[in-house]
């Protein structure tokens, strides 16, 4: 049982210790689910529109913004305000328009 850090520097100590405990295995998470996704760019395996995969491409694009913007949100905090970058609602997973084909 791990007692609850009581100064300031443990903790520090322990939030650090989360982080780098947390942090591989979520990229680790996102690699796996990165190259499933690439998986799909397979033709001999799965049939796809040109907009559907431009869809894919901007969901990406959208996600790097927003981990590019929290980082420097966080670089310029001082004051300690918080503000939400990380809900999931606001991707736009369930609005993706799949396009109507032959197959379908």
């Amino acid at each position: 049982m791990t007692s609850t850090p009581k100064t300031q520097a443990e903790k520090d100590q322990h939030k650090r210790a989360r982080f780098k405990a947390l942090f591989s295995q979520r990229v680790n998470a996102l690699v796996m689910r990165h190259k499933q996704l690439l998986n799909l760019a397979n033709q001999s395996n799965y049939k796809f529109t040109e907009d559907e995969a431009k869809q894919a491409v901007r969901l990406y694009e959208l996600m790097l913004d927003e981990a590019k913007q929290a980082v420097r949100l966080y670089e310029l905090m001082l004051d300690g305000a918080k503000e939400k970058f990380t809900d999931v609602e606001s991707y736009p997973l369930i609005k993706i328009q799949f396009d109507q084909t032959e197959l379908d």
